[in-house]
């Protein structure tokens, strides 16, 4: 099994670009999640229509807060993976997401922009990156692959 791993995306709105990329990744993905700042509810919206679980940011519009749980434990595959945007300054955040969720196989963050795919004791510590699509920060996604030795997971540009 495959998951694209999407977070902070900080659109206002659909535009071309986004949504060819994310049919492109639906194509190679079983199932996608998302971990918040989507900002427009139409974001969410186009999202639904692919195999989506997702949490909402500190970003996101009032109908995707009312919509979507802060954090979230999805089993896909025998594991177990948690979901949660994230909150607070960037030093620590992966400590403070860990505490939070613990003793899973995957927890998934995001918040930060930066990526993080590390082992910590069983569970694999995941952050995708920002898909924002700006000058800032370089436009990042991630992929986490469920095989036979467990989760393993790796970025890509978006």
């Amino acid at each position: 099994m495959v998951i694209a791993v999407l977070s902070d995306t900080h659109r206002t709105s659909l535009d071309s670009r986004f949504t060819d990329r994310v049919e492109e990744l639906a194509r190679e993905a079983d199932h996608i999640f998302h971990l918040g700042d989507m900002v427009a509810r139409d974001i969410l919206d186009f999202l639904n229509s692919f195999p989506l679980t997702a949490v909402a940011g500190n970003m996101d519009c009032p109908e995707i807060k009312a919509s979507q749980p802060i954090k979230r434990i999805v089993e896909l595959e025998g594991y177990r993976f948690g979901l949660i945007h994230g909150w607070g300054g960037p030093f620590g955040l992966d400590d403070r997401v860990l505490k939070e969720m613990p003793g899973l196989d995957c927890v998934c963050f995001g918040h930060t922009h930066r990526p993080v795919n590390e082992r910590r004791g069983r569970t694999l510590l995941f952050n995708p990156g920002s898909a924002q699509n700006d000058s800032r920060s370089k436009s990042m996604y991630g992929l986490l692959k469920i095989g036979p030795d467990g989760i393993s997971g790796r970025h890509l540009p978006f």
